[in-house]
């Protein structure tokens, strides 16, 4: 894959934007399996909604830990919840978009520091051995139609790992969490576009207790067949050179 293109993917604006919409990538694959005919919607007319306070939370997060440089970037309001008038005034300042709140920044800082105060998890993100935000492009299937694309939040050459940072609001659910929200598919997608396993590293945004965890072979497994199932999908309903069959036809069947 062309260098030239790699280095562009580095950009968030690219990686989002027109060039990274190319590839397919694993936040692709819920929409693709819940709702191909939303998914196409929102592929073709752009309209793919607002970010969540979660989402942006999460993002502040990343950068903190990641890319401390792009903190300033982010408008936050010093009050205790969304549901108040201020807040409704802020908001409609910021063009009608979500805004952080002040405890929401002070909690993410929080957090990263417990994180680097963790001398496993720092041996695991130690500035002096890891590269962060790297982007990649590939094939994740033998035989698949599509190139995905993946960035890891941190490769650690040392050890040869990609290190992958999750918040959760619960430790004891982050199991069935992990296959809800696809991390076993984006362990399984990063393997292949990389070379590497992947591990998590988890905080929990209320007790602040971390947890570090590999992927199982059975996780991987699953995750391939869920990038396989979205490929077929992505084929019959919604890329406009495949099988072109209606996505409102798609049904979702299952037993109780």
């Amino acid at each position: 894959m062309s260098s030239e293109i790699i280095e562009k993917l580095r950009i968030d604006e690219n990686y989002y934007g027109e060039i990274g919409s190319k590839y397919m990538s694993n936040s692709d694959i819920k929409g693709l399996l819940e709702n191909p005919y939303l998914f196409k919607y929102q592929r073709e007319t752009g309209n793919v909604g607002s970010a969540t306070p979660e989402m942006i939370m999460g993002r502040y997060f990343h950068n903190v830990m990641l890319e401390p440089e792009k903190c300033s970037e982010y408008k936050f309001v010093d009050i205790k919840n969304r549901n108040t008038n201020k807040y409704r005034d802020a908001r409609e300042e910021n063009s009608g978009e979500e805004l952080l709140l002040k405890d929401e920044i002070e909690k993410c800082e929080l957090m990263a520091h417990k994180l680097t105060q963790n001398s496993e998890v720092f041996d695991l993100i130690d500035p002096t051995d890891i590269e962060v935000e790297v982007p990649a492009i590939g094939m994740a299937l033998d035989g698949g139609k599509y190139l995905w694309k993946g960035k890891a939040d941190i490769i650690n050459k040392k050890k040869g790992l990609i290190v992958d940072l999750k918040t959760t609001s619960s430790l004891e659910r982050f199991r069935s969490s992990a296959y809800k929200y696809n991390y076993h598919s984006q362990a399984y997608i990063y393997k292949q576009l990389f070379g590497l396993d992947m591990i998590l590293v988890i905080i929990d945004k209320n007790t602040y207790q971390i947890a570090v965890t590999p992927f199982s072979d059975y996780a991987l497994e699953k995750g391939e067949e869920k990038v396989r199932a979205a490929e077929e999908i992505f084929y019959k309903y919604v890329d406009p050179k495949g099988a072109g069959d209606d996505a409102s036809q798609h049904l979702i069947k299952f037993e109780i």
